[in-house]
């Protein structure tokens, strides 16, 4: 017989985060924001930004990475793995809906409609038992383009 782990908590599980010491940022960053990198000219040869819908050159083909923190010079992002999403940075969590970005930086189970938005899958709302949004982030390569 196998033994079977069940989800009890989700700091439990791997994530991919990133570390970028001496990094120079420009910008305001929050916890929970959708980034992407591009090409710079700083000492990493690259610049955070956030991921923007309106403007396909601004993460839709991008890796997205969700902003962690910046504490003295050192960056943290995550690429894929559980987190608790602030209010403010999630809009209609619903358990087990598949994740967007939407206007403002923010995440929702709702895509963009508008004309010239970008749409993509970024994860889903996880069930748990803290009445948390917690949301497996690992998002999508493949992006659409409203008309």
């Amino acid at each position: 017989l196998k033994k079977v782990r069940h989800y009890t908590d989700y700091k439990d599980y791997i994530k991919f985060q990133y570390t970028f010491e001496d990094f120079t940022l420009s910008g305001t960053f929050e916890y929970g924001d959708l980034v992407y990198f591009n090409q710079s000219s700083n000492e990493y040869n690259a610049a955070l930004n956030k991921a923007d819908i309106n403007n396909t050159s601004k993460g839709a083909f991008n890796n997205l990475f969700v902003f962690i923190s910046y504490i003295g010079t050192t960056l943290k992002v995550m690429h894929k793995g559980y987190l608790e999403i602030p209010d403010g940075k999630i809009n209609n969590w619903s358990v087990g809906s598949t994740l967007y970005l939407n206007n403002n930086n923010i995440l929702d189970i709702v895509p963009a409609t508008g004309g010239g938005n970008w749409v993509r899958s970024l994860g889903f709302c996880i069930p748990n038992k803290e009445n948390k949004k917690i949301i497996w982030f690992e998002p999508d390569s493949t992006y659409l383009k409203l008309v």
